[in-house]
């Protein structure tokens, strides 16, 4: 296997992964805590997988903090995917959270000067306009509007996340950039969120095991491997998958049905993210 399927195969392995992450948001505590339990148990997993690598890395203490910031923004950005799902539905947090490869297609040139493809634009704006279909009422009382709105957020949020491990990647270690994402999303969150601890149950706990260790852990860190061998854009529009593997699972598990009109906008991004795979397949052959 090439290393170019291997990203590949890890990127769609995250995203899996990441879009059943989606149904721990319809539990019935906070979303702060949901996170906090996340990047807790995230980072104790990281932390022993990180130990068993023999070779050891030095990361200057402006990569440190760069990452460190990073882990801000990734606390930041669960933060508001999950009250996006508490305030609307599985489908629709995840639908509009994808939104975010809008956002990458024209904050990468920045980052590492590459050019912007015409193809890459047409799909950015057409998964951008799916996202209008799942707006009952553009009245910002109405809940699915505010949860399409905190999910459009939290897409921007992750694509400068994507941006700045791409960035990272060929450099320092996957498991290491997210240990340490992971641990400052954990120390920016624990101030806030501590408190409700106390009132979890011992099911509530087994599922923040859950969802730290696979979810987000083993998620993330696959996510950012593939980023070793991929663009940020391709990986970001390959991630609007997500919203049909969560959407599924919510199916399957809550019996969430969601309406036509979500349908129809979780066809049409997947449907771009389809083309654009496989014409970066063709281009890159």
């Amino acid at each position: 296997m090439t290393e170019k399927l291997k990203s590949l195969f890890s990127l769609h392995f995250s995203i899996i992964l990441f879009g059943f992450a989606g149904l721990f948001g319809r539990m019935q505590v906070p979303s702060i805590v949901v996170v906090l339990g996340r990047v807790f148990f995230a980072s104790l997993f990281l932390m022993i997988l990180s130990a068993s690598y023999k070779r050891k890395e030095k990361i200057s203490f402006k990569n440190l903090t760069v990452l460190f910031g990073a882990g801000i923004l990734l606390a930041l950005h669960w933060l508001t995917f999950f009250h996006s799902i508490a305030l609307s539905s599985v489908s629709v947090g995840l639908i509009s959270f994808s939104t975010f490869p809008v956002f990458v297609v024209f904050m990468e040139p920045l980052f590492f000067k590459t050019k912007i493809k015409t193809a890459h634009i047409a799909a950015a704006f057409v998964v951008f306009s799916a996202i209008f279909l799942i707006i009952p009422d553009y009245d910002f009382s109405d809940n699915i509007t505010q949860g399409v709105v905190w999910g459009v957020f939290s897409g921007f949020l992750f694509s400068l996340i994507t941006l700045i491990n791409r960035k990272f990647v060929r450099d320092i270690h996957p498991v290491k950039i997210a240990f340490i994402q992971d641990s400052a999303a954990f120390f920016t969150l624990i101030p806030f969120g501590y408190s409700f601890l106390p009132s979890l149950s011992i099911t509530n706990v087994m599922m923040l095991i859950l969802l730290g260790v696979f979810c987000t852990g083993i998620a993330h860190t696959f996510y950012i491997f593939g980023l070793k061998h991929s663009t940020a854009r391709k990986a970001s529009i390959l991630t609007s998958m997500e919203p049909v593997y969560g959407a599924l699972a919510a199916f399957v598990i809550f019996h969430e049905t969601p309406g036509l009109k979500v349908i129809a906008g979780g066809i049409i991004i997947v449907a771009v993210s389809i083309f654009i795979s496989f014409s970066e397949n063709r281009n890159s052959q």
